[in-house]
């Protein structure tokens, strides 16, 4: 993947080696994981981005059930997609309240432990979320429930935090 390829990603990642199946599905038999790994295994952030467009509603679970690995390098395709995307119907929040589930649930794997930088990175992109409520819906209901969702995604963020500063860190691949 050449620059170019990256340029409009607000976050960039290196663009080899891509995710694994192994990264994708860390524990070897996720059948959700390796559902993700069949709709975004080999792809670039820019195939990927282009394929989620396509169908956001059907392919922003695969975000919930990869790897950790899998989720960091394709983090910016969510982080995009959540920053251009809008809405200007009543029960549409255009998958973003879905997509901070799955952010949220990146952090409840067993033995998760994103790096700094993806912490980081999302942090960005709750702050984001929650200054922007309108983008996604009209609706106070809607906004609400995209809130919830994200404020769900900055309790996982203190709890990870509160972890990181009280005990050592484990090494993992995802």
């Amino acid at each position: 993947m050449d620059r170019d390829d990256q340029e409009p990603f607000r976050i960039h990642r290196p663009s080899a080696p891509l995710p694994t199946i192994s990264e994708f599905d860390p524990f070897d038999g996720d059948l959700d994981a390796q559902y993700a790994w069949r709709n975004f295994g080999g792809l670039t952030l820019k195939q990927a981005y282009d394929l989620f467009l396509t169908n956001p509603l059907h392919y922003q679970e695969d975000f919930m059930f990869m790897g950790g690995a899998a989720f960091d390098y394709y983090f910016p395709v969510v982080d995009r997609y959540i920053r251009e995307v809008t809405g200007s119907e009543e029960g549409d929040d255009c998958e973003v309240g879905i997509l901070g589930s799955g952010v949220a649930a990146q952090f409840a794997w067993n033995g998760a432990h994103p790096s700094p930088s993806l912490v980081s990175e999302i942090e960005s992109l709750s702050k984001y979320v929650s200054t922007h409520l309108d983008q996604y819906s009209p609706s106070t209901q809607d906004q609400r429930r995209i809130k919830r969702e994200w404020d769900r995604v900055n309790e996982k963020i203190a709890e990870y935090k509160s972890k990181s500063a009280s005990g050592p860190r484990t090494n993992r691949k995802n």
